[in-house]
């Protein structure tokens, strides 16, 4: 199928799914947000990321809002360096929120877990660290 074909294919499936499926669809790998350690002082906090796609597949542009410099750092790191697009989203933007809590029992062992939900947001989770005494 020539790529003249697939493009407004490609348009019709976008208004077809929605715009919020945009997201999926065009995020073809995307390493998922991790509790960095140095990121242990930053936490509770959220990133607000929308990254608009360049013709390679690679982010052409990434826009972060964030409660702390440290979490936008990491994840405009995660969009930009770790993250690869569809070359048929080429100009379109696409959004990602990554929430990061801490909750449970405290312990020893800094132990963290990510959970995703549809299309857009990932909740990295660690739990608190308890201190010798």
């Amino acid at each position: 199928m020539s790529k003249l074909v697939l493009l407004p294919l490609l348009a019709i499936s976008f208004c077809a799914i929605g715009l919020a499926q945009v997201d999926r669809v065009c995020i073809t790998e995307m390493e998922v947000p991790q509790m960095q350690p140095s990121l242990v002082n930053s936490v509770p906090g959220y990133v607000h990321a929308s990254v608009k796609i360049g013709p390679d597949g690679l982010a052409k542009a990434v826009v972060i809002d964030a409660s702390d410099k440290l979490l936008g750092y990491e994840v405009e790191s995660l969009l930009r360096d770790r993250t690869r697009y569809s070359v048929a989203c080429k100009g379109l933007t696409v959004h990602v929120d990554v929430t990061y809590v801490v909750e449970g029992e405290a312990t020893f062992i800094r132990s963290s877990r990510v959970l995703f939900r549809p299309p857009n947001q990932y909740t990295v989770i660690t739990r608190p660290i308890r201190t010798m005494q």
